[in-house]
């Protein structure tokens, strides 16, 4: 696990209060970020079933890295490892009654779960993709059972691989997200040109550049650049 880094916030929780609240209302990020503790709890009182991961749920995405650079951030990702879709559909119904939507149609998709003051937290479960031979077409689905370190190498970028163990208030970074943060530098997660976020790295890239102003890591630019000739134009001139 690395350590945070000088400047860096102990945990999202300090941060919490800088956000804008609505007249009449909680804290809009305070009720995800609770909702999100109370499924942390759930979670972990699930038994252990596969002998590489416990049950366990983190935050994770772009709430963890909004909040490390110092900007609020009401919508809220947790990723739940150990779990079967199933069970976990069914304790989240028992403990949030008529606040779970999940869809049926797409079993990858997130279960959304109400938090209140109209917002929404998504919940996911790790997800393995793989490639068709032959194929730019990618399969995807649900693996309860990988590690956290194998998720986070699945996601794009590094900045977007910071878990955040609510229970225990301490960050989860594989990737060596909260170090890219600190100098501003875009890097590509060790897997992120193989994972579900692949086709859409370049674009991705393009706006993490303009809306953070972040330097793309020269190998992960050279990369990046290869996935299309407009993107690498793009890139290009953000950098001019």
């Amino acid at each position: 696990m690395a350590s945070n880094q000088v400047g860096l916030p102990a945990s999202p929780g300090a941060a919490l209060k800088t956000t804008i609240s609505l007249p009449g209302s909680t804290d809009r990020s305070d009720v995800s970020y609770e909702a999100a503790c109370a499924v942390a709890r759930l979670v972990a009182q699930e038994p252990v079933l596969f002998p590489t991961t416990k049950p366990c749920a983190y935050l994770t995405g772009g709430w963890v890295r909004d909040r490390v650079l110092g900007k609020s951030a009401a919508d809220v990702d947790v990723e739940v490892f150990g779990v079967p879709k199933d069970r976990l559909l069914a304790v989240l119904q028992e403990r949030f009654p008529h606040r779970v939507i999940a869809p049926s149609d797409n079993p990858t998709a997130p279960i959304k779960v109400l938090a209140g003051g109209g917002l929404y937290i998504d919940i996911t479960i790790p997800i393995r993709s793989t490639a068709t031979h032959g194929s730019s077409r990618v399969s995807a689905a649900l693996a309860p059972e990988i590690s956290v370190a194998e998720a986070a190498s699945r996601r794009d970028f590094s900045c977007n691989a910071i878990y955040f163990d609510p229970i225990r208030e301490q960050y989860i970074d594989p990737e060596g997200g909260l170090g890219d943060l600190s100098r501003g530098i875009l890097r590509l997660a060790s897997g992120g040109m193989q994972g579900i976020f692949a086709r859409s790295v370049a674009l991705r890239a393009c706006r993490f550049i303009a809306q953070f102003g972040f330097e793309l890591e020269p190998h992960s630019e050279a990369l990046v650049r290869g996935r299309s000739c407009a993107t690498a134009l793009t890139i290009f001139l953000l950098h001019s």
